[in-house]
């Protein structure tokens, strides 16, 4: 396996690198983000280190191949949807006595 792949990189080393080899340029909290929250639905492999996220090359071309896989159009959240996964949650919090019921609008 190529020494270069597995070598451990800061996220800011993978930023230079990114740069380096592929000429272009991402925001340092983007690939935070990437470790993070992911993006549409792939997360960048990330080990945390003290205060320090540690990936590695090999791991960014998992991600980057991932995401370009992925689903290219995420199903916008409909007003209805939202209003009823709101209800839900409402129900599961009263049912577990962590909020009262809300008073019925008159």
């Amino acid at each position: 396996m190529n020494d270069a792949a597995t070598k451990k990189l800061t996220i800011a080393q993978l930023v230079r690198e990114i740069e380096d080899r592929k000429g272009y340029r991402i925001n340092l909290a983007t690939a935070h983000r990437w470790v993070i929250k992911g993006c549409r639905g792939a997360k960048l492999a990330a080990e945390r280190v003290g205060v320090r996220y540690l990936t590695t090359w090999q791991d960014y071309e998992r991600f980057a191949t991932a995401v370009a896989a992925g689903p290219a159009v995420v199903e916008p959240t409909t007003p209805t949807r939202k209003r009823n996964r709101v209800a839900d949650a409402g129900r599961i919090l009263e049912a577990a006595g962590i909020r009262r019921p809300e008073p019925e609008p008159v």
